[in-house]
């Protein structure tokens, strides 16, 4: 019997093949279109990380090993505000399906060649948060900066991560570590009880998830230009990049120009520089139409620029010739306190 299904397997797909019809795409197969498109460029084409800046490695197996779909599933539909991993929900203003989130986490999931973690078997006890705070200063500062806001490396004390991170989850990843990473186990370095502690303080710094609805940015540019009657922009014409700097000079200057933020349409609606347009690095070429090939054109994004990049070398593809990517990147635009606004409106 079994071989006969199994032939009759066979001849339907060849049946299907002749009479001109392909089969369905399957699950991991729909996962890898979406990741393609709007993954790889940050997290590599197979999930290695370090594509852009910051952006982790997903294939990790000691990563896959122990995280959960829970956990993974809500990192793609929320990201991980504040920083670059931007929210790819629909829910949250992205452009992912409930059932491409699904697809996409199937994808990620078939990397896996090892076993699951039982995290069922991870003991956490009663921690002390003032305890943890000097294991922290002692152990993790150098790397997750003050108090886990991220900084060289990854923030863990993101409001979406802790929402979503078991303290079984917390404790096992401190102790063990993430072979492959930089991040070191402190199995045989902390006592059970410092392990426990670090816990505490992480769940003690934990903020609530903003849930406030996210509408996205409307694809009708409208006039994209900032000040169709100024001057143009005193650009360097050489090379790809616009000094912070000089943007600021032309921004306040009133410049003629079209500023393009190339991140998620997600990350658009939260905040962004004001009087700039969203035009998504997997989109681009549904925006052509609407931006000038006459006018200084400006993209940036916070990965500092790959996303920014991404778009700016469709448009050098397509003939336009006045284009630049912001160096520094998005956030050391708000770190300047230069003009940004928030919601779906430049």
């Amino acid at each position: 019997m079994m071989k006969r299904l199994c032939l009759l397997g066979v001849l339907v797909v060849a049946n299907a093949a002749m009479a001109g019809c392909d089969p369905e795409p399957t699950m991991e197969e729909r996962g890898a279109q979406v990741y393609a498109e709007y993954c790889a460029l940050c997290h590599g084409d197979n999930g290695e990380g370090y594509a852009a800046d910051r952006a982790n490695a997903i294939s990790n197996q000691a990563f896959l090993a122990v995280a959960d779909d829970s956990l993974i599933g809500n990192a793609i539909v929320w990201g991980r505000p504040g920083t670059s991993m931007s929210a790819w929900g629909e829910t949250r203003g992205g452009p992912l399906s409930a059932s491409q989130v699904e697809d996409l986490l199937g994808y990620i999931r078939s990397w896996q060649t090892v076993g699951t973690v039982d995290l069922g078997a991870v003991q956490v006890g009663e921690g002390g948060a003032t305890r943890g705070l000097a294991a922290y200063e002692a152990h993790c500062r150098s790397c997750h900066g003050k108090l886990g806001q991220g900084d060289p490396f990854t923030s863990i004390s993101n409001p979406v991560f802790l929402a979503t991170a078991s303290d079984e989850f917390l404790k096992y990843v401190i102790a063990q570590g993430r072979e492959g990473t930089r991040m070191a186990g402190y199995q045989d370095v902390l006592t059970n009880q410092s392990l426990d502690d670090l816990v505490a303080l992480l769940r003690a710094v934990q903020e609530p998830v903003d849930d406030t609805p996210v509408e996205p940015p409307s694809t009708d540019l409208g006039d994209p230009i900032l000040n169709p009657t100024g001057d143009e922009p005193k650009f360097d014409s050489d090379g790809l990049y616009v000094k912070l700097a000089d943007l600021k000079v032309a921004y306040e200057d009133k410049a003629k120009m079209v500023i393009v933020d190339a991140r998620a349409s997600s990350d658009y609606s939260v905040s962004h520089i004001k009087g700039a347009v969203s035009v998504p690095f997997y989109d681009v070429q549904d925006f052509l139409a609407q931006l000038p090939r006459d006018t200084w054109i400006v993209a940036y994004c916070a990965c500092p620029h790959a996303a920014s990049e991404a778009v700016a070398n469709v448009l050098l593809s397509e003939g336009y010739d006045k284009v630049k990517v912001l160096d520094e990147g998005y956030d050391a635009w708000v770190a300047a306190e230069l003009p940004v606004s928030t919601g779906p409106k430049p």
